[in-house]
């Protein structure tokens, strides 16, 4: 007769799962997320460590269900609720409240700090997934301020990133028992009352300064609409085809106009008191002049009335240089004259790099930003001729070394936030060739290095050739991450060692405990990159799965996967001293 199956009670069943996530949030606090794995989960709950699987089908889901109940940020969006049409003071005062009452949580929840370290120490995809759902929810939030701030200095998305990543590492930083920051110790409840106090500085000084901003605008704006008016009625009779009776009376009456406004505005700027006054004025009155400037451009003609306009802004610009808005847009007249000052450099600069043996696609790839500027059918902004303008300068140095090739304009173009989808497309590529003749074991070694020089290229620039991408550096890691992880897992040469030996030990762990016997004389191998070649091959871990070599960077900070040796070694130590 058959033994019948052991039925689980869902009362028991519910109560393992309970105890499976608590100690995922027990192995986080007292260990770290290094020692996240079914072995230890097993050893703290002190049964079969097969629950896990029989429970979640695997380790991730398990992490999952953990997040998902102890990430405080989901629920605590949902208790900071506002309609849509909430006034400024309803607005700043819900962000008052919410990061002040975060900041007073997160430093007394040592598993809340726990999983925002895991998030900062590890990529996993159910971290980026979590972090996703925060920004989704707080996206909600901060929307309903975008535009109030919109056209102002203040960046309020910025501040809170600033407010909540300060509230996190004080945090973070007292549970260490590293000390003070800044004089000020988040444990001390007097200087948790001044922090508090300053977070709600700080976003009232945000919803004030944009205020002022505001109605500085509209006072900026009907001062200029006054100024500009008989301007603007003078370039509207001379564009006028059909009347072309009195231009000459008509330019003269235009010069007399320009030369009265460059003194009032060179006067109105002296007055101006602040910065954002100053910005205000020069976008609103060079948004106006920019519309004027191109209602008298003629193509083909001498265009005088234009002409006049441009030094009028120019004038403007040489006293206040810092003050240009990056969003505005080209006069049609300058950029028609810089485009072709642009292009017969360029015309310089390609001979030059032709003549280096520049390979000629990416001669070609780099031709992209001066047809943009001179042939688009879009408009071209402040912020892309302030680009081009560099461009053409690095680009000159370049050719001004000694010797130089394709790789140095490759390194120069991503130093530049040269985004463009063709030379992305053309750098992988290059590294692609690169590879194809390599070993499979030297493959990861290259491509991990050519991340590494990514990261220590010279950055010429913030600005990009399309702002709105990720800088070259950040597409190529990423790219460079996904190869890696393609060759990894489609290797046909990989080395295997059906004999490797099998740990409960992490990956780090397992390097740690090898490098410690090479340096206490256990191992004699000729270098550290012999040592730990080996010790990829012959060891497997807690996993059951070879180590990765790409994964074996030792922080000497963390010292958490570190700890669990103290005991195993003074039980060695206790055996052979009483062996001897």
């Amino acid at each position: 007769m058959a033994t019948p199956r052991k039925k689980i009670k869902i009362r028991d069943k519910e109560a393992t799962i309970a105890r499976l996530i608590e100690m995922v949030g027990v192995i986080l606090r007292e260990n770290g997320y290094r020692w996240l794995n079914p072995s230890e989960i097993q050893k703290k709950l002190g049964k079969n460590r097969r629950q896990v699987y029989t429970y979640f089908l695997n380790m991730n889901n398990l992490l999952s269900a953990y997040l998902r109940e102890k990430d405080y940020w989901l629920p605590y969006f949902e208790r900071f609720q506002l309609r849509e049409d909430a006034g400024a003071e309803e607005l700043r005062n819900m962000f008052v409240n919410m990061m002040q009452e975060n900041l007073s949580f997160f430093k007394d929840d040592n598993e809340m700090q726990s999983i925002i370290l895991w998030q900062l120490s590890e990529s996993r995809a159910i971290l980026k997934e979590l972090n996703f759902q925060r920004e989704e929810a707080g996206a909600k939030r901060l929307v309903l301020t975008d535009e109030f701030f919109e056209g102002t200095d203040v960046d309020f998305r910025s501040l809170m990133a600033l407010i909540l990543g300060g509230s996190y590492f004080i945090s973070l930083h007292s549970r260490m028992n590293i000390g003070t920051v800044a004089g000020r110790d988040i444990r001390n409840p007097a200087d948790l009352a001044l922090m508090q106090k300053t977070i709600e500085q700080l976003i009232k000084w945000a919803f004030h300064t944009a205020l002022e901003h505001n109605k500085n605008k509209i006072k900026s704006s009907t001062i200029m609409d006054f100024e500009l008016a008989n301007l603007h009625r003078i370039a509207a009779k001379l564009s006028d085809k059909e009347h072309p009776a009195g231009r000459d009376s008509l330019s003269r009456e235009l010069n007399e106009e320009v030369q009265r406004l460059q003194w009032v505005m060179l006067k109105h700027i002296s007055q101006l008191s602040n910065e954002t006054q100053l910005k205000t004025y020069v976008q609103i009155s060079f948004s106006t002049l920019i519309k004027i400037c191109d209602l008298l451009y003629e193509p083909g003609s001498d265009n005088t009335g234009a002409r006049l306009l441009l030094d009028l802004m120019e004038t403007i610009r040489s006293a206040v240089p810092d003050y240009i808005p990056g969003g505005l847009v080209l006069p049609k007249l300058f950029r028609k004259e810089q485009g072709e000052v642009f292009l017969q450099e360029w015309s310089d600069l390609a001979e030059q790099l032709r003549a280096a043996s520049v390979k000629p696609e990416l001669i070609e790839i780099a031709t992209f930003p001066y047809t943009r500027f001179t042939e688009a059918k879009g408009l071209m902004h402040w912020v892309d001729f302030k680009y081009l303008k560099l461009y053409t300068k690095v680009i000159r140095d370049l050719t001004l070394r000694q010797s130089f090739g394709t790789s140095d304009l490759a390194e120069v173009l991503v130093g530049l936030g040269f985004n463009h989808t063709r030379f992305l497309s053309w750098y992988s590529k290059y590294i692609q060739d690169g590879l194809a003749v390599l070993a499979y074991k030297d493959v990861k070694r290259i491509l991990s290095r050519h991340k590494a020089q990514l990261r220590q290229l010279v950055i010429y620039t913030d600005l990009l050739f399309h702002h709105y991408k990720l800088s070259p550096t950040q597409q190529l890691s990423n790219w460079i991450d996904a190869e890696r992880t393609f060759q990894m897992e489609n290797a046909p040469n990989a080395p295997f060692n059906p004999s490797a030996i099998q740990t409960d030990l992490a990956d780090l762990q397992i390097l740690w405990w090898q490098q410690f016997q090479q340096k206490h004389g256990i191992y004699n191998e000729p270098d550290q990159s012999t040592l730990i070649r080996k010790t990829v091959f012959n060891f497997r871990n807690l996993e059951r799965k070879e180590i990765d070599e790409l994964s074996l960077t030792l922080d000497p900070r963390e010292s958490n996967f570190i700890q669990p040796f103290e005991a195993i070694l003074q039980n060695m130590l206790e055996e052979v001293r009483n062996m001897i």
